[in-house]
C-alpha cells in the first residue's frame, strides 16, 4: 500500500508530460522562389535578395480539430517591430500556411507563429542587396 502512493505520482507526473506535449503544434518552413519548381526546408538565417519573391510554407504535423494560427512578420531595428500579422484557420486537411516574402527592405526578420496567444515556432531570415 506504502507504495501506492508512489505510483500514483509517477502517474500524474507522467500524464501532464504527454497531455502538455501532445497539445503543441509543430511542423516545417519551407520556402520557393520565382525559378524553382518545388520548396526547400528553410534553414536558420536564410538569406534573400531583396530584389526577390519568395513564398513561403508552415506545414503542420499531425494534428486534430480546427486552430486558428497567429502569424507575425517582425523585423528587428533597435527592438523587433512588428511588419505584418493575419490569422490562418488550419485542419488536419488544410494543413498548410501560406506566406510572401516581397519588397521587404534589408535587415534581420523572423516570422513568429502563435495559438492563443502563445508562440509556438518562429524562422528567422536576412534580406540583403547585392
Amino acid at each position: 500500500m506504502k507504495y501506492y502512493k508512489y505510483y500514483l505520482v509517477y502517474i500524474i507526473a507522467f500524464s501532464m508530460i504527454i497531455f502538455t506535449s501532445c497539445g503543441q503544434l509543430k511542423g516545417t518552413f519551407a520556402y520557393k522562389s520565382q525559378l524553382d519548381d518545388h520548396y526547400r526546408k528553410m534553414d536558420a538565417n536564410h538569406e534573400i535578395k531583396s530584389d526577390q519573391i519568395v513564398n513561403w510554407v508552415y506545414v503542420l504535423d499531425k494534428f486534430s480539430g480546427k486552430h486558428k494560427i497567429g502569424v507575425i512578420i517582425l523585423k528587428k531595428e533597435v527592438v523587433w517591430v512588428d511588419i505584418l500579422s493575419w490569422h490562418d484557420d488550419v485542419t488536419p486537411s488544410e494543413n498548410i500556411i501560406y506566406g510572401t516574402i516581397e519588397d521587404f527592405q534589408d535587415g534581420e526578420y523572423k516570422i513568429i507563429l502563435t495559438e492563443n496567444d502563445e508562440a509556438f515556432d518562429e524562422q528567422r531570415f536576412i534580406v540583403y542587396t547585392d
